[in-house]
């Protein structure tokens, strides 16, 4: 059999080389092609313009042979053909010597088996190998135009995976681009790609997307992934926010409703810590009006006396326009976060404080007996961010330094307006010590 196996790859051998160069020039010109798209785009965002005449084609072809994860084309070429078919063809007429089958059926596995193989598998490699080289010279290009951040960019469609989707339309760093972290492809038939960013930019208008339900293409506005994909209704069923309740004189619309019980239900699903503390109980979400009697500017808050409860202000959640004239107004107090999760803020804002609120309940369960107070809890855990800020930055913190007006209110508010710079905030070392501090959360509970 190992000699058979032998015939069988000198024999498919000879065709790996043509296929392998028809391929490789394929991907330098799909190289060139996206570098020179891109270098235009990028020129328009930083204002730097390439030396042409410095372009170097040996330098194209060392990045197209340069492998995506653990070999280049040529190497996935003969790893698919010189070794996965030989060893296909020969496990087949064995099985079919041990079983007694006829020629002709065991040729036919082999022929079905060998369609599916091809089939599936180049294609795979091929539309990857081609995603990868685009991929490189876009980021090629960030370098030679001096571009410092790119955003992330899914395809709007149900077919793209939670990692991808929870990447959309998030800011990276391109000196800490990592392929298959936070640069795509992230993942064979990986379909994202990215664009180039600066702050202050331009939110994106409209964008490319595909009905779930029909098929169709279409353009919407310029939403994340998330908020598309919650607009569809396509998460899996609200296991830990309840049914909202409207205690209003004024309407607010179902939509919304629905919009602000997923938001809430992505922080709870997402985070281990939380998703523990709820443990089968569900987060109450009130719209109701005597709560905010005198506080007309308050858009929510969160209930110290009522277990996992949110009462949110209907006066501001009647309609879209009147959530984004809220943040508007108010976005100079606020954490830094881009017009398109405007309308996520309020309940982000309020889940920061359920979460110190849930550290509080468990710390109260574990200590009985401690005569620390809520407030001096908070402000320790509020203190042990700031500790990890001052340790990553080496800068001491004082209120100028906190990331919004809101945060220098007390530390409560500090915590909060922190979570939700963690959630949907932009980048910054900020966003960085509380993703730092809620990993620690969320492993130490891990362990208890």
């Amino acid at each position: 059999m190992q000699e058979l196996q032998r015939q069988i790859v000198q024999q498919v051998s000879p065709v790996i080389p043509e296929l392998t160069d028809s391929m490789s020039e394929a991907m330098v010109h799909r190289y060139m092609d996206a570098y020179e798209h891109a270098t235009y785009l990028n020129e328009s965002v930083s204002g730097n313009q390439v030396s042409w005449a410095n372009y170097n084609e040996d330098a194209v072809k060392m990045a197209v042979s340069k492998p995506w994860q653990g070999g280049d084309f040529s190497q996935r070429i003969w790893g698919t053909m010189g070794n996965q078919f030989p060893e296909m063809l020969v496990s087949n007429l064995v099985q079919g010597l041990i079983l007694g089958e006829n020629p002709r059926k065991i040729a036919k596995r082999v022929a079905a088996t060998n369609k599916q193989l091809q089939e599936s598998n180049l294609h795979r490699l091929i539309q990857t190998e081609m995603a990868h080289v685009t991929e490189e010279a876009t980021f090629k290009s960030y370098q030679d135009t001096d571009v410092e951040w790119y955003e992330y960019m899914a395809t709007l469609e149900s077919r793209t995976c939670e990692t991808c989707g929870h990447m959309d339309m998030e800011h990276y760093k391109v000196s800490e681009k990592v392929s298959g972290a936070n640069y795509p492809p992230i993942h064979p038939y990986c379909r994202c790609t990215t664009a180039a960013w600066f702050e202050g930019m331009p939110e994106v208008g409209k964008r490319w997307s595909k009905d779930p339900t029909t098929g169709k293409k279409k353009m919407v506005d310029g939403i994340s992934f998330d908020e598309w994909k919650n607009g569809y209704d396509l998460l899996t069923k609200q296991d830990h926010v309840a049914e909202p309740k409207v205690a209003a004189s004024v309407p607010v619309p179902k939509n919304i409703q629905a919009y602000t019980s997923q938001a809430a239900e992505h922080v709870i699903a997402s985070n281990p810590f939380l998703k523990r503390a709820f443990n089968g109980n569900k987060l109450n979400l009130i719209y109701d009006e005597t709560t905010f009697f005198g506080r007309s500017n308050i858009i929510g808050a969160t209930s110290r006396s009522e277990d996992k409860t949110i009462h949110l202000n209907p006066a501001h959640y009647q309609s879209e326009t009147l959530l984004k004239k809220y943040m508007e107004s108010g976005k100079e107090d606020f954490v830094n976060i881009k017009p398109s999760q405007y309308r996520k803020y309020p309940i982000i804002h309020e889940m920061g404080h359920i979460f110190h609120n849930e550290l509080w309940n468990q710390y109260q369960q574990r200590n009985p007996d401690s005569i620390i107070s809520r407030e001096k809890f908070i402000a320790d855990e509020t203190r042990k961010i700031y500790t990890i800020y001052e340790k990553q930055t080496g800068k001491t913190v004082k209120p100028s330094l906190l990331p919004s007006v809101y945060a220098t209110k007390n530390d409560s508010e500090a915590f909060a307006e922190l979570f939700t710079l963690a959630n949907i905030g932009r980048p910054s070392q900020w966003r960085t010590a509380m993703n730092t501090y809620l990993k620690g959360v969320n492993q130490s509970d891990a362990g208890t």
